[in-house]
């Protein structure tokens, strides 16, 4: 009888141990700075990027916000909270959206269907569901609901839709370009994309034609070159207008810190603003450059690279995003930070 209870006892010890180690270690979030060191570890559920000193992170389901010590600075007490610009910050309370200044006070009440970051000095809102307008950062109307669709200013001007058609107006809410044109981009480096009858091409404030709409899609201007297509190949423009990177990529990204991420076929390469591939790409997939790094994936494990491609900060990550203000957001096992 004893042998047999010390035999049943033994299973069920086994049993135990090799269910425990078949439960999946829980996966960890924090941010990295640029030599790889993990200055804030974990302490929250989830967290966004860093913008203006903080970041917004979860901890019992509501959102506050921490700063580079990884504390919380603004106690977690909203639904959905957004990333700070301008000193402002979009919540969710009680299903509407407002804004709270840096230090969490509720300065703009929540009254909004929609809204986003402030841009220039204004905000696009959309409240009853239907038009949208732009607030100020006194909560007030700088140009009343009356739009489709909007974008954010930019240098002045943001795009506007009417009755199916896009134009650009002015801070006062004037009509700089008339709504004409199928779509617009931003103000950037002197030109706006603009979209006509299925074709893409570029115009400058006066409605002047700059580069003909013969391109099949184009992107905003980004250090100088914007992204552009013609049939299935992509390519780049300067601001002259003329191909500064010639059109024969399969993928082709927007170009950040001078460097911009293309595809062809199953090859991804970097390339700088002359088209010249800066290195080797050995990895399955990576990022955009930002503040001099991206991120690379590999093996199910993600690490960061400079323009080198040379590996600064080891391959250990479950999940990575971009560096901003010198931090990245990693998601991480905690023994895969042990070093072996």
């Amino acid at each position: 009888m004893k042998s047999s209870y010390i035999a049943h006892l033994l299973i069920c010890l086994l049993i135990i141990s090799c269910s425990t180690s078949e439960v999946e270690e829980k996966l960890s979030y924090g941010f990295v700075n640029k030599t790889g060191d993990l200055v804030i570890d974990g302490g929250f559920d989830a967290c966004g990027s860093f913008s203006q000193g903080l970041s917004w992170a979860i901890s019992n389901q509501v959102r506050g916000y921490i700063d580079k010590t990884g504390e919380f600075v603004i106690p977690p007490q909203f639904e959905i909270a957004g990333y700070f610009h301008e000193g402002m910050a979009w919540v969710v309370v009680m299903g509407k959206r407002g804004y709270i200044n840096m230090e969490g006070k509720l300065i703009i009440d929540a009254i909004y269907d929609y809204v986003e970051d402030f841009h220039d000095g204004y905000a696009k809102v959309l409240i009853n569901g239907e038009k949208w307008g732009y607030i100020n950062k006194m909560g007030e109307y700088a140009i009343q609901p009356r739009y489709d669709a909007c974008g954010d200013f930019h240098n002045g001007h943001a795009t506007v839709k009417e009755n199916g058609f896009t134009g650009l107006i002015d801070k006062t809410g004037l009509y700089v370009i008339e709504p004409t044109y199928d779509e617009l981009g931003s103000f950037t480096d002197s030109m706006i994309y603009a979209k006509v009858k299925g074709k893409f091409g570029y115009i400058n404030l006066k409605n002047e034609v700059v580069v003909e709409p013969t391109y099949d899609f184009a992107s905003d201007f980004h250090d100088g070159r914007a992204m552009v297509q013609l049939g299935t190949k992509f390519g780049y423009i300067g601001l002259s207008g003329n191909v500064e990177v010639s059109i024969k990529y399969d993928e082709a990204g927007i170009f950040h810190d001078g460097v911009a991420r293309v595809k062809t076929g199953t090859k991804t390469e970097y390339i700088d603003r002359d088209g010249v591939t800066l290195f080797d790409f050995i990895y399955e997939s990576g990022s955009d450059f930002y503040e001099s790094l991206a991120w690379v994936y590999q093996d199910k494990k993600f690490g960061f690279i400079d323009k080198t491609g040379q590996l600064v900060i080891k391959m250990k990550y479950a999940e990575a995003e971009d560096f901003h203000e010198g931090h990245a957001r990693v998601r991480y096992k905690p023994s895969d930070l042990l070093e072996k």
